[in-house]
């Protein structure tokens, strides 16, 4: 389950803009690629979302169309998606910046509490759709590789709808004040080697670090009402974060409702391939 690292403790209070701006380059490989209007976040504002905070007490299918999703009390809060060329693999990172370190330690436990409770269910919705799924935690090896994390957890889930099985694999991560996380998910069956989540954090999660221990200025912490955020929903349905571009039917259907104001994805960054080279052999 979760494992209690070394890291240098993140404690600053910082705009989504700045975290996206720390991002390393060089993290993914040159096959992936944005998906349009994949990234969102809470640009400069600095506001507690709390739509879907109470982890604990949610239902097993509103933990499948959330998690990696905003509304978990964080107080900013970026993710930026992509997927291979055959468009049968995409991966996502982001994070969220809290008020407390304990906020953001509480969200990577409850989070693995969850998945380890849930197991196999019928996810449902209102619309009346629904499709086995099955929320692990995945190998405390794995997230024993985010070695700048306080606490850190590996999750899995299977979701199998009209005969084809996705999965996926998420890694979050909690240092201080803050969560990274880094998701894959394939329509394939199997997941993808190309890319390992826990190295993707921990470069995330070490350029952090340094950034903020390099003197980057804290946010004046402007008031404002957090920035909204729609889930994917076709035919009534709500698609998980998690499979909502993992296949070219879905990312079809999930463009019209993807939020409006994503507008920095991969190449398009100043710096040449932000995310796209390798990050070295995967394990899964």
């Amino acid at each position: 389950m979760t494992q209690a690292g070394a890291g240098a403790r993140l404690s600053g209070t910082h705009t989504a803009d700045q975290f996206y701006s720390w991002v390393p380059a060089a993290m993914y490989p040159s096959d992936v690629s944005p998906i349009p209007e994949g990234f969102y976040d809470t640009g400069n504002k600095i506001a507690v979302n709390s739509k879907y905070a109470d982890v604990a007490s949610a239902s097993c299918s509103m933990i499948l169309d959330y998690a990696s999703g905003p509304g978990f009390g964080e107080e900013a809060y970026f993710i930026d998606q992509g997927e291979d060329s055959a468009a049968k693999n995409s991966y996502a990172y982001g994070m969220y910046e809290f008020s407390t370190p304990a906020q953001a330690s509480a969200l990577v436990n409850e989070l693995a509490a969850k998945f380890a409770s849930c197991g196999s269910f019928t996810y449902s919705n209102s619309s009346g759709a629904s499709a086995p799924v099955t929320l692990t935690v995945g190998p405390r090896s794995e997230a024993a590789e985010v070695t700048s994390a306080n606490t850190a957890v590996d999750l899995r889930l299977t979701l199998t709808y009209k005969g084809k099985t996705d999965v996926g694999d998420l890694v979050f991560a909690a240092d201080g004040n803050v969560v990274v996380f880094a998701t894959s998910a394939s329509t394939t069956g199997t997941l993808s080697t190309a890319v390992d989540n826990a190295k993707v954090v921990q470069e995330t999660l070490s350029a952090f670090t340094s950034a903020e221990a390099g003197g980057a200025s804290p946010s004046a912490g402007a008031s404002s009402a957090a920035a909204s955020w729609t889930p994917c929903v076709v035919g009534g349905q709500t698609v998980p974060p998690s499979i909502e571009y993992s296949s070219p039917e879905w990312e079809k259907k999930c463009g019209v409702t993807a939020p409006a104001d994503a507008v920095r994805v991969y190449s398009t960054d100043a710096a040449p391939a932000r995310v796209l080279a390798a990050v070295g052999g995967g394990t899964r």
